[in-house]
């Protein structure tokens, strides 16, 4: 018996051998996994030079069903996909083998952010009470380390302030905190309208300073298809003006200021109704996300719309801000043209909660709208189930914001009850 470099090793009894065509020797059967760490090593086709470059292998899981060990000393594993298809064979070198189709352990340091609902996070892969990234999102997270699984998905091992939460699917985190909604938060109705006057630039300014993580706002359109914040039809409640929105210029609605009287601190200041985009200027520039009441103006408008979403991309709260449009019709011809908006509607029990998580789960980015005299302890539980945020508007009373918060509600509205009456930082 000779080596592949002529070196003799002895005599050896024929029984002990079996003969075979090439110098890669004997098929030997295995069962284990393995992932390549090493990229430096050429994927063979076969053993008479046919090869491939194998970098785009790295860090990826394979079955290895058998191995050649050839006259050169090495060993060469048979590498199959999670389709099981034959993807090849690589020196044993390059890999790091596991009795599991995880893979290996492969050391990774980042902080990123969760920015998808509805992912576990695992105590073991694929099993075991299970955490979800719903009750996470908008937060950041350490990263320590990951899996390459053989079914192809990266799975991170996942740490909050020094606490692991267990392994999730990478595509539930993003490393841009922009593309995200926040954790729980409160919503102000409106701005933060006890301390100025609503749909304001000051109510704006006024719910970042509170500690409002939300702002809701109503956009109307004026008679030069222009647009501005307001929730009524006419000025008249609002303004020292009069008339409908629809039928005053944006000049003459400019023209008007905004009534202050029951503010004492604004006494003396002028107040104008903003604009749309002076509206999401100032919420951007107060890092607030916002809730876009959809019951206004007519939302199959793509004039409309379109300023709407390029507003929203142009100042990157696109994808931190929801639109809360209830009529059917619209919210299909919408969603038709901007499928990656985060999208909801006034709960309806006719419809019952079964029918609206069903549509919901439908959309890329959803949550359910649900007021709190409907919302239930049950309702809250199915949603969270399904990795579906709970947004509950109409709560005024500190002591049932408190209880719905403890219940795992994502978003609470309120026109009254102040992020500082829940102890929120």
């Amino acid at each position: 018996m000779y080596t592949s470099d002529g070196q003799w090793q002895g005599y050896i009894n024929q029984v002990a051998t079996k003969v075979v065509a090439g110098p890669q020797g004997n098929w030997l059967k295995t069962n284990f996994y393995a992932t390549v760490t090493n990229s430096a090593y050429p994927l063979m086709k076969n053993f008479a030079g046919l090869h491939t470059d194998a970098k785009n292998l790295y860090q990826q899981t394979f079955h290895v069903t058998g191995e050649y060990k050839p006259t050169d000393g090495q060993t060469y594993y048979s590498l199959y996909n999670e389709k099981i298809q034959w993807v090849g064979y690589l020196d044993a070198r390059a890999v790091k083998t596991v009795g599991s189709a995880q893979g290996a352990w492969l050391a990774h340091h980042e902080t990123m952010i969760v920015a998808k609902v509805g992912y576990p996070f695992w105590p073991r892969l694929f099993s075991g009470n299970v955490k979800n990234t719903s009750a996470y999102i908008g937060q950041a997270v350490t990263i320590n380390g990951m899996y390459h699984h053989l079914n192809g998905g990266t799975y991170y091992s996942v740490y909050q302030a020094g606490h692991w939460l267990g392994y999730v699917n990478a595509a539930a985190l993003s490393a841009n905190a922009v593309h995200v909604a926040p954790g729980f938060a409160m919503s102000a109705h409106r701005g933060d309208h006890a301390v100025a006057p609503e749909n304001s630039l000051a109510a704006i300014t006024a719910a970042k300073d509170a500690g409002y993580g939300i702002v809701e706002m109503d956009i109307r359109e004026t008679k030069d298809h222009q647009y501005v914040l307001m929730h009524d039809d006419t000025i008249d409640r609002t303004t020292n003006g009069t008339g409908k929105v629809a039928s005053l210029t944006l000049a003459q609605v400019e023209a008007t200021t905004l009534n202050v009287s029951g503010y004492p601190a604004l006494v003396g200041q002028t107040l104008r109704v903003p604009t749309f985009d002076q509206a999401i200027d100032a919420a951007a520039a107060d890092g607030l996300f916002v809730n876009l009441d959809g019951s206004k103006e007519n939302w199959a408008d793509q004039a409309f719309t379109d300023h709407v979403v390029a507003k929203l991309k142009a100042d990157n709260i696109y994808a931190s801000s929801f639109f809360v449009l209830s009529n059917a019709t619209l919210r299909k011809t919408f969603m038709t043209r901007y499928p990656d908006a985060r999208i909801t509607w006034l709960y309806s029990a006719q419809a019952g909660i079964r029918q609206t998580l069903a549509e919901l789960r439908t959309y890329q980015h959803s949550l359910l709208t649900i007021a709190d005299t409907q919302v239930t302890p049950a309702i809250i539980a199915e949603a969270t189930k399904d990795g579906i945020p709970v947004h509950v508007y109409g709560v005024n009373n500190v002591d049932r914001a408190s209880e719905l918060k403890a219940e795992g509600v994502t978003y609470i509205e309120s026109d009254s009850v102040t992020p500082s009456q829940l102890s929120i930082q």
